[in-house]
């Protein structure tokens, strides 16, 4: 699937990973217009992780992913749903955010790990992940603003279709009980109870 101004970087798991000529702008302001180049590959390494959390949960859920793009603004996963529903499409909303907590965990423990990396990273490393840190969190809860085309205007969907289909899952559960009740009822057709009269059928 070749769209105009794309450049095909690789592959992953089959799904193109393709970058937008306006990228670099994007990189630029992710380092403040400054002359930064560790800054322009965490632009880089942060909204492909995003995205691969999204085909990651999209894959889970049975999605055909097509290609991860990368543009001035962001990116996409682009991604065949299917017969997807909405609870599985919330996921995979989600799955983007996710990465990117993992991918700040990953950046603490490096910056503050058992093992000090400060002097093997430098002042220039350190400077560069402490903003990647930053910048990642701020993207992060953009991201979750309920608004499309963000994340949040599904991922917010989560707490009540999960309600729904925990009283799903309790309904059906009750009526699978009063259906077996119901099913020994129908085998036993006589029971005996022994009383002072003699023996006596209960129907």
């Amino acid at each position: 699937m070749d769209r105009p101004g794309y450049l095909v970087l690789g592959r992953w798991k089959g799904a193109a990973i393709r970058v937008h000529l306006s990228a670099p702008l994007g990189a630029l302001l992710f380092s403040g217009f400054d002359y930064r180049p560790l800054q322009w590959l965490g632009f880089l390494v942060l909204i492909l992780a995003h995205e691969i959390g999204h085909a990651t949960v999209a894959r889970w859920a049975g999605a055909q992913v097509v290609s991860l793009d990368v543009h001035a603004i962001g990116g996409r996963c682009v991604y065949y749903d299917g017969f997807a529903g909405a609870l599985a499409r919330a996921f995979i909303a989600s799955g983007g955010i996710a990465a990117q907590v993992g991918l700040w965990l990953l950046t603490l423990l490096v910056l503050d790990g058992p093992v000090d990396l400060r002097p093997t990273l430098g002042e220039t490393g350190v400077k560069a992940l402490q903003d990647f840190t930053v910048t990642n969190f701020l993207v992060a809860a953009l991201n979750l603003l309920p608004l499309e085309p963000l994340d949040g205007a599904e991922i917010w969907k989560l707490p009540p279709l999960l309600a729904q289909r925990a009283r799903s899952l309790v309904r059906r559960s009750l009526l699978k009980r009063r259906a077996s009740a119901l099913e020994r009822a129908i085998r036993d057709p006589e029971q005996e109870d022994q009383g002072e009269d003699g023996p006596r059928l209960l129907h």
